[in-house]
Parts: C-alpha cells; sequence; structure tokens
C-alpha cells in the first residue's frame, strides 16, 4: 500500500462525485491532474515544456515535454495523463487510442504513459508496440510517481502541495531507511569474510548466526547510503545555521561542504550568547540562544551544554545594563559561585530536544529540525 492517495486530486471527469463533492480550498477541477503532471515533468524532473495543457479536445496530446540529457542531447515526449484513482479502473483502448501515430505526429522521441491506475492489457501491448517501433517509451504508473515524489526534497514539497492529506502519513515515518542493498547483495569469500559497500565481517560457514550477521551488514550498507542520501540537506542546514547566525561561528568562507566543516567551529562565547539572549531590538532574545546552543551541540553536546549553563548563569546575576569587560567576565566565570550556578544549569537539560523543541518556532526551528533530521558526522581536524 502506498504512501500517497492520488484520489486527492479529483476525477477528470467533470460530473464526477468528486469534482462536485470536493470541500473549498482543495483541488476541485478536472483539469487539476493534469496540472500536476505538468509541475512534475517541469519543476521535479526539470524538463521543457513545448506543449501546455489545454482545455477541449487535445488534439491527441495531454502534455508534451522536451527533456536535456547530461551528454546535451534532447528527447520529446509526448505525455499521456490518465487519472482513474477514483474509479480504479484500468486505462482502456477507448481513451489511449493512435499511440504510435500521435508520437510521429507531435516529432516525438517517445511516448510517456502517467496513469494512477493500470494499462488494460490491450492498452499495454499498444504501448509495447510504440517501444518495437523504434520509439522510447518511459513508464509513469502511481509506484513510480510516488517514488519520485517522496526521493527528493522538491518532490516531498510538491507532494505537500497536492497530496496534503496523504503526506500526514509520510511524516509519521519521517525518515525512512534506503532500501538500496539486501542479503543477496552481500559476498562470502572463501575465507568466511563477508563484505558489502565497504563494510566487512567475518561471518564463518552457514548457519543462524552468519545469516543474521549478514542481514547486519545489509542494513549498515543501506544505512550508510541513507547518510550519504542526506548530506546535501545536513549541510544547506549548517549553512543556513551560520548565515543566521554568523558572529557565532569561525570559518572561512561561506558557503561551507561538509568536508570545509573540518574548519569550522562555533566562537564558544557564552558571555557574547548571553547577549544574545538578552538582546530584544534585533530579535534574538532567550530563543535565540537556545538556537546557537542546540547548533554548537552538533559539534560537540557536553560542551555546548556547559557553555549555555554559563549563559544561563549570566543570566541570573546580570541585569539587562549591565555590560562587562573581557576581564570582568572571566573574574565572574572563575568565582565558586558562578560555578555552582553552573553546575546546577547544567543539570537543567535545556537543551534537549523537547524543550529546544517548544522554543523555537519558524525559520529556527526549521534549521534545527533539519540538522537533526539529516544529520551526518562533521568532520574533525585530527
Amino acid at each position: 500500500m502506498g504512501i500517497i492517495d492520488f484520489r486527492e486530486i479529483v476525477s477528470a471527469k467533470a460530473d464526477h462525485a468528486s469534482v462536485k463533492n470536493a470541500p473549498v480550498g482543495t483541488s476541485a477541477l478536472p483539469d487539476d491532474f493534469e496540472t500536476f503532471c505538468r509541475d512534475f515533468f517541469e519543476s521535479l524532473r526539470g524538463m521543457t515544456i513545448f506543449e501546455q495543457i489545454s482545455t477541449g479536445p487535445d488534439n491527441g496530446i495531454d502534455l508534451g515535454v522536451e527533456e536535456t540529457r547530461a551528454d546535451g542531447s534532447r528527447i520529446r515526449w509526448l505525455v499521456s495523463c490518465k487519472h482513474k484513482a477514483h474509479s480504479r479502473a484500468p486505462v482502456n483502448e477507448d481513451e489511449e487510442k493512435n499511440i504510435l501515430e500521435r508520437v510521429y505526429k507531435w516529432e516525438c522521441d517517445g511516448f510517456i504513459p502517467f496513469y494512477t491506475t493500470s494499462p488494460s492489457a490491450k492498452v499495454k501491448s499498444n504501448i509495447e508496440g510504440v517501444a518495437k517501433s523504434g520509439k522510447r517509451v518511459d513508464w509513469y504508473l502511481k509506484d513510480r510517481i510516488e517514488r519520485e515524489l517522496l526521493g527528493s526534497a522538491a518532490g516531498v514539497r510538491m507532494a505537500a502541495r497536492y497530496f496534503p492529506k496523504s503526506m500526514v502519513n509520510h511524516y509519521s515515518t519521517f525518515i525512512a531507511t534506503l532500501q538500496t542493498w539486501s542479503a543477496s547483495d552481500v559476498v562470502v569469500d572463501d575465507d568466511g569474510v563477508a563484505s558489502i559497500a565497504g563494510f566487512r565481517r567475518v561471518v564463518g560457514h552457514a548457519n543462524d548466526d552468519a545469516a543474521a550477521a549478514i542481514q547486519h551488514l545489509a542494513r549498515l550498507a543501506n544505512l550508510s547510503d541513507t547518510m550519504d542520501a542526506h548530506e546535501p540537506y545536513f549541510v544547506k542546514a549548517l549553512n543556513d545555521a551560520i548565515e543566521l547566525a554568523p558572529d557565532f561561528f569561525d570559518y572561512r568562507k561561506s558557503p561551507v561542504t561538509l568536508a570545509d566543516f573540518a574548519h569550522v567551529s562555533p566562537t564558544w562565547c557564552s558571555y557574547s550568547l548571553y547577549r544574545a539572549s538578552i538582546d530584544r531590538n534585533n530579535g534574538r532574545a532567550l530563543a535565540f540562544a537556545y538556537f546557537v546552543g542546540a547548533v554548537w551541540s552538533f559539534w560537540d553536546h557536553a560542551r555546548a551544554n556547559r557553555v549555555f549553563a554559563e549563559m544561563r548563569a549570566f543570566r541570573g546575576r546580570l541585569s539587562l545594563d549591565d555590560d562587562l569587560t573581557p576581564d570582568q567576565v572571566e573574574s565572574m566565570r572563575a568565582s565558586e559561585e558562578f560555578k555552582q550556578a553552573v553546575r546546577h544549569h547544567m543539570a537543567q537539560g535545556y537543551l534537549s530536544v523537547g524543550q529546544v523543541g517548544m522554543l523555537l518556532q519558524e525559520q529556527m526551528r526549521d534549521i534545527v529540525t533539519r540538522l537533526f533530521a539529516y544529520t551526518n558526522p562533521i568532520p574533525c581536524t585530527a
């Protein structure tokens, strides 16, 4: 069972109940599925539209798109959009006629069936005939459409626009491990060493323990692939954090790649963090200090908690009008009374996920959420 319910987009038939009964604010136009199809190929697949969707007779084409390949070559596709998820009926021959003739008429190199149900046996045979004639065929049935939507950040955003109810199901499992590898991909050599995607383990002879070890290796490989897939999103979130709080990080350039983060570090300045926590004029205040502390924790959680505790100790001992010199700051930090206050604040667990989540909103919450969801190890200089 898939995540996306394509019935969230009303039927292409104007007299269908899904059109007549659609609540205000939802997809309620019979051509909404074709609009989704156009957005899918234009925004998600990066293709150029040479024939737009239109009302009335379509002259043998629902949508025309042109794909530019990595080698610079171009492929023109005739796209047929058929949305029958509401009836669950297959696309039949009366609805999909003269496919090859239409491909030639529009001077296309190939045909894309973009269907939310399967084609009938006759339509499937006709489409296979297009391929046999030398034209390309690229199938887009509901499983592939869903897979490509949920396989990238841009696709997820598009799915959220067209299928908001279904995406509640998606976000119930926000992070899903990629299933690139299976136990059958693990190679076991003559010495009983199993390996896959750079992971190795001695498993010995075939037995239950060996089978479990092989399954574990495949899982490690999938977790590694998932982390690799998440890396660009993690790096983007780190760069967004630096852009929002540039004076709390030491860095050489922006934007920063993951490898560059070996040369990026927090400033770890508790007094500067305290000053930011009382700076309401620049939209910072205490929530901003929580944001900085949470981001710092991706470098060193223990140190981030200690520096944050020092910030809280400053807040408890200074008035809004106090502005200490560096020497005064160090003198206060060295006092036993201040150290005792720091120990008290460290025990409070201020930077817990729940506490940070309750305090942060909008941009800061978005950045920290992405950092948590797409976490990758930050390289160190050692």
